[in-house]
């Protein structure tokens, strides 16, 4: 290979843009900037490779698969190695990316249901239990571990012991294969994971994150660089939308923040009718153009109200508020309930 370079990337999750229905024309030209931002990115590359969750479905629409075959065609003479990942992999083993398979482009390494091996570098798809036929994650962390051969780099869509979630949760009590570090560790000379949308490093892991902003005071997106010969990596931050989060704001704040962020404002101090209207008109002057605002007012001991831009309705409203309201109805512990909802939603 002429440039001993590979672009990582993971986690795209096609068809699932958050917030986009408040933003004029959803989030289509935010899409386009960071894709294009990611093929220029890889002309010094001779690899590229995505880690999985390329889509957020495991039956995409078609509209959804030409999106991401289009993106993937653009990748011109460049090896490609695609992981399937939790979001498209079935119980069965078949996978929403098996139809690359048809396209024949001898350059396309297209992994779901088994591990590659090729040239020292591992790559391993995202396993079920189901298919692994195991009835639990430690069972199926074993099997995971017996079929890993040892290389030089591992690319792999599952969870790693010490990895954090966005919420702050730890993934090593996950009802699904969670790899032993230092084993890892001593298998690789380094370790690039996808699954867990935020991006960290440690040791020799790499936690690559995911390529779009889905929620909350969600961490800065990331793709990397690694030079296969030295290992060497480099980290590349991402353009695109922050979603943001403010409590009882002032207006300096709201105007320090860039007109196409996502913004969600809290208010917890009671106030007339009036100021809340004026905020609102703030908020609509600075966001509603190339981004989106959403005011909820959250005061002690009364009902809460939600504002989203120019109205309000429970089809309107993020998954993070309605665990929220569900989990006040139902008096489940909130933690507890995203824990659940993030391990059912892989």
């Amino acid at each position: 290979m002429s440039n001993r370079k590979a672009l990582i990337f993971s986690d795209p999750h096609l068809g699932r843009m958050a917030y986009s229905e408040y933003i004029n024309n959803g989030r289509d030209a935010e899409k386009k900037e960071i894709f294009d931002f990611i093929v220029d990115k890889s002309k010094d590359c001779s690899t590229v490779i995505s880690i999985g969750d390329n889509f957020n479905s495991k039956s995409p629409s078609s509209e959804t698969i030409r999106e991401f075959t289009n993106f993937i065609e653009r990748f011109d003479n460049k090896k490609l190695f695609i992981v399937a990942g939790n979001h498209s992999i079935q119980a069965s083993g078949k996978s929403a990316i098996d139809y690359l398979r048809e396209i024949k482009n001898k350059d396309w390494n297209i992994i779901t249901n088994k591990i590659l091996e090729f040239e020292g570098l591992v790559f391993c798809p995202f396993f079920t239990n189901a298919f692994l036929d195991v009835d639990n994650g430690k069972d199926a962390t074993k099997k995971i571990m017996k079929l890993l051969p040892n290389g030089k780099m591992l690319f792999i869509h599952h969870c790693i012991e010490g990895i954090k979630t966005v919420s702050g949760t730890l993934v090593d009590d996950f009802p699904e294969a969670v790899l032993p570090r230092k084993k890892i560790e001593s298998m690789y000379d380094k370790i690039f994971v996808g699954h867990i949308h935020t991006y960290s490093e440690f040791g020799k892991i790499n936690v690559v994150g995911n390529v779009f902003s889905q929620e909350v005071n969600d961490s800065d997106k990331f793709i990397l660089k690694v030079d296969l010969d030295t290992l060497e990596v480099e980290k590349i931050k991402l353009p695109g939308r922050k979603i943001i989060k403010l409590e009882n704001p002032t207006d300096e704040l709201i105007g320090s923040i860039s007109n196409n962020s996502i913004v969600k404002v809290i208010i917890t101090e009671k106030k007339p009718s009036s100021e809340i209207l004026e905020l609102k008109e703030k908020l609509k002057k600075q966001f509603s153009k190339n981004g989106a605002f959403l005011l909820v007012e959250k005061i002690n001991k009364k009902r809460e109200k939600t504002h989203y831009g120019e109205g309000t309705s429970i089809a309107e409203m993020s998954i993070d508020k309605l665990l929220e309201i569900y989990s006040k109805q139902k008096k489940i512990n909130l933690e507890k309930l995203k824990i659940g909802f993030e391990l059912i939603s892989k």
